[in-house]
């Protein structure tokens, strides 16, 4: 349910700032056409996530030096989070 709130939420702040192509898309096209379905947010999530995630891992591996840390913790269901950074030399710095 979260996704679909930050989905939407960008989607709205995206029209604010004045897109006009994706403002009329919206008011022009059919219901079925909007992809704003939770499978089609979904995907798109997991697309944009595994991009970012190549381009982390490949920008990491072009540097001569990075650093990864991990920690993890119980939400308030039990349930165990864990978070990963990585901090790397940008080869392209001068």
């Amino acid at each position: 349910m979260i996704r679909l709130a930050i989905v939407h939420a960008c989607i709205v702040s995206q029209i604010s700032a004045g897109d006009e192509n994706l403002r009329r898309h919206f008011q022009e096209c059919r219901k079925s056409a909007t992809y704003r379905s939770k499978t089609i947010q979904n995907e798109v999530l997991q697309v944009v996530g595994d991009m970012t995630l190549d381009k982390v891992v490949s920008e990491a591996k072009k540097s001569k030096f990075f650093s990864s840390g991990s920690d993890d913790s119980l939400d308030k269901s039990d349930k165990e989070q864990m978070t990963v950074g990585i901090r790397y030399v940008d080869s392209n710095s001068k």
